[in-house]
């Protein structure tokens, strides 16, 4: 949704007639666990900053929102909407400012976030320029020495990962 629309949002709907709480008291956890709803929830809102949750406790409050929300504006229009795809114009013409394929593998690197790949971008114009930055000049530009540290690293360790064992064919 952040890719196809300016204002992109999450509705969660919950009954009114059951008590709400993401969660228990008694379940309270400080680690993020991929089972855990409100772990799920932070991610989200780290990853895609744009995103806006709404609550509503039924599906007439969400009509009521939906109202308030549209004051205003004109109607909808349910095609233009169903229309919104990869190949649609609005997309097509972002993808020209916004390719998204190198800003996820970027934001996916040690020391980089949604706070400072901006910076990252603008300072390295591919990967390999990107590679050739001191460690120092990366903690000027993430303005982070911890952050640039990791990226560093990252960048210039060797994997320990062993070759893969090729299986002899059994005649």
């Amino acid at each position: 949704m952040t890719r196809y629309y300016k204002r992109p949002v999450l509705l969660i709907e919950f009954d009114p007639a059951k008590p709400f709480s993401l969660m228990a008291r008694s379940d309270f956890r400080h680690e993020i666990s991929a089972n855990d709803i409100s772990s799920k929830l932070t991610l989200l809102t780290l990853h895609f900053p744009r995103l806006r949750i709404l609550w509503c406790p039924s599906p007439h409050a969400t009509a009521e929102l939906f109202e308030d929300l549209k004051k205003g504006r004109l109607e909808p229009d349910g095609a233009a909407a169903q229309a919104v795809t990869a190949e649609s114009d609005m997309v097509a013409e972002s993808a020209a400012l916004y390719n998204p394929g190198p800003y996820d593998f970027l934001l996916k690197m040690p020391g980089v976030n949604v706070k400072n790949y901006r910076a990252l971008v603008k300072s390295a114009d591919s990967l390999a320029d990107l590679a050739k930055l001191s460690q120092e000049r990366l903690a000027e530009i993430l303005e982070n020495a911890k952050n640039a540290k990791q990226l560093f690293e990252f960048l210039h360790n060797d994997a320990d990962v062993p070759a893969p064992v090729q299986k002899g064919k059994r005649t």
